[in-house]
């Protein structure tokens, strides 16, 4: 399967593979030997794979997207939490897709790391996500997954 290097952290290397069109996050020990392996839930129908980062921190990796954020323990590849994102909009129930739907495949719509892209910066006390060209601010408790504030 088809893989990134994420990072690592304290002796654990955090990598993004493609399985069966789904990813997954997989934690490898100094040796490469796989320790632990979560697959990802399928993103909604308006989140693209350019629609996702990565942040490294306080012992978790966190899978950041436009309509979630998951927190993933480093060291056991427990989910620690998982905070469904729902911006201010007129989404509706037909919105709502299944937890393994796969997006069909597609151009990417835009760059993550872009002005028009999706960013988020990690502090020991607040996750901040920004997102599309409306620029939405999202915070998040990094420990608990508790949503602080949509901007």
């Amino acid at each position: 399967f088809a893989s990134r290097v994420i990072g690592g952290e304290r002796g654990v290397v955090i990598i993004e593979a493609m399985r069966s069109e789904r990813p997954w996050v997989l934690g490898l020990n100094e040796s490469g030997v796989v320790i632990w392996e979560v697959p990802l839930p399928a993103p909604s129908a308006a989140c693209g794979p350019m629609d996702e980062v990565y942040s490294l921190g306080l012992g978790r990796v966190f899978v950041i997207r436009t309509d979630r954020v998951v927190a993933i323990d480093v060291f056991s590849g427990r989910v620690l939490w998982m905070t469904a994102i729902r911006e201010r909009s007129k989404r509706t129930l037909k919105d709502v897709v299944p937890m393994d739907w796969i997006r069909p495949p597609g151009p990417p719509a835009r760059r993550p790391d872009g002005i028009h892209g999706f960013r988020a910066r990690l502090t020991s006390d607040v996750l901040e996500l920004t997102s599309g060209t409306e620029r939405v601010s999202v915070k998040i408790e990094p420990r608990t997954g508790k949503l602080i504030s949509i901007e």
